[in-house]
């Protein structure tokens, strides 16, 4: 699926936190709006193939990538819907943001991986 214009105008706006934290945009694609600090990326994007979306945050060094929607699942109990790609994006986007210490954070999304695999196995 693609980002339409109007989308990305909105994705952009929705960001402004992360050009106040260092920041720069260095890809945007039909379907892929990526932003880095050159330690860390953030990947906001739409499945190709499938009618879902999502916020994915990278530890560039660590080379460790981490679903921001899961994180948000285990950790608020934020039940999204990826279906409803913009909306869950703006979701995404602004958890991200009210909890920018903590999802910055390799340990705090370590441990939201291990909370979500114990998830998984129930």
């Amino acid at each position: 699926m693609k980002i339409d214009n109007n989308s990305k105008e909105i994705i952009l706006k929705k960001s402004e936190f992360l050009f106040h934290n260092g920041f720069k945009l260095i890809e945007m694609t039909d379907a892929v709006i990526t932003f880095s600090n050159k330690k860390l990326a953030f990947v906001i994007g739409y499945e190709r193939y499938d009618n879902v979306s999502n916020v994915n945050i990278k530890f560039l060094e660590e080379n460790e990538i981490f679903n921001l929607g899961w994180i948000a699942f285990v950790r608020r109990n934020q039940t999204l819907l990826p279906q409803n790609k913009l909306d869950n994006i703006l979701e995404l986007l602004d958890y991200a943001e009210r909890n920018y210490a903590k999802v910055t954070n390799l340990q705090f999304c370590q441990d939201s991986r291990e909370m979500v695999e114990e998830f998984l196995k129930e």
